[in-house]
């Protein structure tokens, strides 16, 4: 049974990576936004149900409605500016 929900995850760094083993199991579907492009290959050719955006592309915000989402996860860490 596929889910028709969408979900969110912010970054695609380890904790993506650890979130999406559990949630891919769950059928959503499911959208990466993230400043890196270094694991999109990761998940391109390791989920279907998935779709990626790179925040350095500003049309990326056009391209999402984010009141589509019923989740959302934040895998990105806070950085101190000192």
């Amino acid at each position: 049974m596929v889910n028709k929900e969408k979900l969110l995850i912010l970054g695609s760094g380890y904790m993506a990576k650890e979130y999406i083993k559990v949630i891919s199991e769950l059928q959503y579907e499911i959208v990466i936004i993230s400043k890196s492009k270094i694991n999109f290959d990761y998940f391109k050719s390791n989920y279907e149900n998935v779709s990626l955006y790179s925040t350095s592309e500003i049309s990326t915000y056009n391209k999402i409605r984010f009141s589509d989402f019923s989740f959302a996860i934040n895998c990105v860490s806070i950085e101190k500016n000192l």
